[in-house]
């Protein structure tokens, strides 16, 4: 008797660790059982501490918010699937924009380091000029300002790169 009592102590301790309330109210029905330790695995100030470094953690590992110098309202396009047409949706936002009465600047920046279509789609090509402070001037076709990695790399090479490299290549490719 003191075996299965002792088994059932265990399967609803565990039982309330992993499953939840119910299953420990339906152990604890079995007449074999008479008590039920009631325990909590988390210590409030460990909890707190573990808190703080995880936002600690999430403040240093995200990138720092900052402006795009001469841009004023950014529409952003993605996805997490490739194919999917997002190069085709912002080509054609862009070019909507571009025929709204109040005439605004329109500029397309695409991301995309690794497939980059943009000058495909809008017919651009050659190495943008730079300015006297080494900035990219983008090229522009409809009217439309257009940067991309396409047009800086040859479209017959690979483009291998990781991590840090791909950050740089963006922040250059906004600034």
């Amino acid at each position: 008797m003191n075996k299965t009592i002792f088994n059932m102590k265990t399967i609803a301790l565990w039982s309330k660790c992993h499953f939840g309330p119910s299953v420990v109210e339906m152990a604890t029905k079995s007449p074999a059982i008479t008590t039920i330790a009631r325990f909590s695995t988390k210590d409030p100030k460990k909890s707190e501490a573990l808190k703080a470094r995880q936002e600690e953690l999430m403040r240093r590992s995200l990138p720092k918010r900052k402006s795009i110098p001469g841009v004023d309202n950014v529409i952003l396009v993605s996805s997490g699937k490739g194919g999917v047409g997002k190069s085709t949706v912002s080509v054609n936002i862009a070019a909507a924009l571009m025929q709204h009465k109040s005439n605004p600047a329109v500029g397309i920046l695409d991301a995309d380091l690794f497939g980059p279509s943009l000058p495909t789609m809008m017919n651009v090509s050659g190495l943008p000029e730079l300015t006297p402070q080494n900035n990219m001037i983008p090229l522009v076709n409809f009217g439309i300002k257009c940067m991309s990695m396409g047009l800086l790399v040859d479209p017959k090479n690979a483009v291998v790169w990781r991590g840090p490299m791909v950050m740089g290549a963006l922040n250059k490719l906004l600034n």
